[in-house]
């Protein structure tokens, strides 16, 4: 498989400027977004060394969305998450309700 097709999108990415929270084994940690899709988002990892690619992590979106990810990617400024098939229907919401009162477009 070449990296064109392991990067390309299967969901459009929205630049959505908001600060969530990932929890993993009793640890809670604030990150601000980079980018969100339908299957996964982008977070600025602020130095983060304990999370490690393969874990399952519970990320809050908002105070009545959460949805479960998995810790797909991890790089120099960036940690990479991929929502899991049950939380879709959340994220999806999510996006409308903070789209539509953001006004974000895809880039």
């Amino acid at each position: 498989m070449s990296d064109d097709d392991r990067n390309r999108r299967q969901h459009d990415r929205h630049d959505v400027a908001a600060d969530i929270e990932i929890f993993h084994k009793g640890y809670a940690i604030e990150f601000p977004t980079k980018d969100i899709s339908l299957s996964g988002m982008g977070v600025v990892s602020l130095g983060v060394d304990h999370l490690k690619i393969g874990d399952k992590v519970l990320v809050v979106l908002a105070q009545d969305t959460e949805v479960v990810a998995e810790v797909v990617a991890i790089r120099k400024e960036t940690l990479h998450l991929r929502f899991t098939p049950e939380s879709m229907d959340d994220v999806k919401y999510y996006l409308e309700v903070k789209v539509a009162d953001e006004g974000v477009k895809t880039p």
